[in-house]
């Protein structure tokens, strides 16, 4: 039988699920619309980055020629307008992310289902030249849930901040720096829409699950990598579970697996408990919390992976605010648990010395203080030093929510 906690964990994951798959479908709309709406609204927008007035400057920050950051804003008191202008900007980006992996990431791409017709439509995914030569490893990059495509962790970040936040292009670079082969998953692409605004099913990739299914059975299987590790984020994270537990001899080769916010749920996925026991050893999951990066944060679930701080409340920046964390990891011998110690005993070193810092610091300013002339008036003072003061921080437990 089930504890409450175990049943109250299974409604929430199952929720979350539902939803992640719910919550961005009118962004998968036909560009053409319905029917009705398409007599309603003819609006059409541009199809290239250069037709919507924007670049990408040179710290891969959006920009208009003018130098101005994003507007979301094109039209006043015109939501619908400004909302569709902001979709049809994102699929522009989607094209703009995958020539950057070809270009600047030295990626291919690589057309799926691997015996594809001429006459059915197709998707893709990414890949190092050496993605099945590489003796040495392989790292499988995994986005989340809804609008994103291979090469993003968040529209918003890339489009609002910048590719370094945004984009998987770190993560890609810095792999290869490490002697990585890489391979980066396309999973939210799933149908292709005609001219009579049908959606037609990609086979090989109808589901994220599915995609990543097909991408093993036909090309990560062959690989020659002595061990493959693997970053997920979000709802990658239900794909990695599924992937690793339908084929045994992929788990084989799985050294490593490194969530950002992953929403998945081992005891709800798994039924073996030795294969729980496998994930629990060799994963973390750095979770969307206020605490300082690396910090051990409390799981939901007393079965799953051991849970640590990526250093942000904002789901979607979890993956670049863990960045250097992760690869720290993959470069360890260590196992997620022994890993996690050692994690902590460094966070904690460097909070005693931010504490100390803070310490010596109130110190300084007591005997500026001290020494404050007569005609300044002693208030400004009192009231700098209530900024300066420490405020409990109240923990956020994981967020399940979607890209």
């Amino acid at each position: 039988f089930f504890s409450l906690e175990s049943l109250y964990f299974a409604l929430l994951w199952s929720l979350v699920s539902a939803v992640c798959f719910e919550k961005d479908k009118d962004a998968f709309q036909c560009s053409m619309g319905t029917p009705n709406s398409q007599m309603e609204d003819d609006t059409s927008f541009p199809q290239t980055l250069d037709g919507f007035g924007y670049t990408f400057n040179e710290n891969g920050e959006l920009q208009d020629k003018e130098g101005r950051p994003f507007q979301f804003v094109v039209r006043e008191n015109d939501r619908k307008y400004n909302q569709k202008h902001y979709e049809a900007l994102g699929k522009v980006l989607d094209e703009e992310i995958f020539k950057l992996l070809e270009s600047d990431c030295g990626l291919q791409k690589i057309d799926i289902p691997i015996d594809r017709r001429d006459d059915e439509p197709s998707g893709f995914f990414f890949a190092s030249e050496d993605y099945k030569s590489n003796e040495e490893k392989l790292l499988v990059i995994i986005h989340g849930s809804g609008v994103v495509r291979a090469g993003q962790w968040s529209r918003r970040l890339i489009i609002n901040n910048n590719l370094e936040q945004g984009s998987q292009i770190s993560y890609i670079k810095k792999a290869k720096e490490l002697g990585y082969a890489v391979v980066v998953t396309n999973g939210n692409y799933n149908t292709v829409d005609t001219d009579e605004c049908q959606r037609v099913p990609i086979r090989g990739s109808g589901t994220p699950e599915e995609h990543m299914e097909h991408i093993w059975n036909h090309y990560l299987s062959e690989c020659q990598a002595q061990f493959i590790d693997v970053v997920a984020h979000s709802y990658g994270g239900v794909v990695t579970i599924y992937w690793l537990a339908k084929y045994p001899e992929a788990q084989k080769r799985v050294r490593k697996i490194a969530y950002t916010d992953s929403v998945h749920s081992i005891s709800l996925q798994i039924a073996d408990e030795e294969a729980q026991i496998w994930f629990r050893q060799r994963a973390i999951n750095w979770v969307s919390s206020n605490k300082a990066v690396g910090k051990k944060v409390r799981s939901l679930n007393q079965y799953d992976v051991v849970c640590v701080s990526a250093g942000t409340p904002t789901h979607e920046e979890t993956s670049w605010m863990s960045f250097q964390q992760i690869f720290d990891f993959f470069q360890s011998e260590l196992n997620s648990g022994k890993f996690m110690e050692t994690l902590q005993r460094k966070v904690e070193e460097k909070e005693a010395v931010d504490k100390k810092e803070k310490v010596e610091e109130g110190e300084k300013t007591e005997e500026t203080e001290g020494e404050t002339p007569m005609d300044v008036d002693p208030s400004a003072k009192e009231g700098e030093e209530g900024e300066g003061s420490s405020t409990s921080e109240v923990e956020k437990i994981v967020e399940a929510v979607c890209d």
